[in-house]
């Protein structure tokens, strides 16, 4: 498992363990004061192309993105300052086949050591010849303190992750658009 935490966009520190790390606060500072990053306290990923490291997926540019490398299911997960409110969930992908998302309820997260990640949606995309893909899913307000995004297939052997997107309850919007 790939861990950043403190990002740069190339080239990301190994850790004492071999997991790349990279800093928030890197990134925070080229988007801006403004930027709904200070939400988001940890990153993780399943894998990690250091030319394409999973924190590009915050960066709202179609010419960053986290790529997979090669096997699925592959899974990032976006852990909360504090708990939020969900309303919507917009994703921008290419090559995906099959993806679903997951959460923590934050006193589940409390209680237990162990995170246990419940599906809130599941999703089949259609083939479009490499086309970039837009998912916009609806939900109802639903709490959570981490969030879980599976690539469960792919029609290519490596898919990329453009942006991740969250509307909270009260209209913001966490992560770029």
């Amino acid at each position: 498992i790939i861990q950043a935490q403190d990002m740069t966009p190339r080239s990301p520190p190994r850790s004492a363990k071999g997991k790349a790390t990279t800093p928030l606060s890197t990134l925070r500072s080229r988007l801006g004061a403004s930027s709904s990053l200070d939400d988001i306290v940890q990153v993780v990923a399943t894998c990690c192309d250091e030319e394409h490291p999973p924190e590009n997926v915050f960066t709202a540019s179609t010419d960053t993105f986290w790529c997979t490398t090669g096997m699925f299911p592959q899974e990032l997960i976006l852990a909360f300052k504090e708990e939020i409110k969900i309303s919507e969930i917009k994703i921008l992908t290419r090559e995906v086949s099959s993806i679903s998302i997951e959460r923590v309820i934050p006193t589940q997260a409390e209680i237990s050591q162990k995170l246990m990640f419940k599906e809130i949606l599941y999703s089949e995309l259609p083939r479009n010849d490499g086309l970039m893909q837009k998912e916009t899913h609806k939900v109802n307000n639903l709490a959570a303190k981490y969030l879980k995004i599976v690539i469960r297939s792919g029609y290519a052997h490596f898919v990329a992750v453009y942006s991740v997107s969250v509307r909270c309850h009260d209209g913001r919007w966490i992560l770029p658009l």
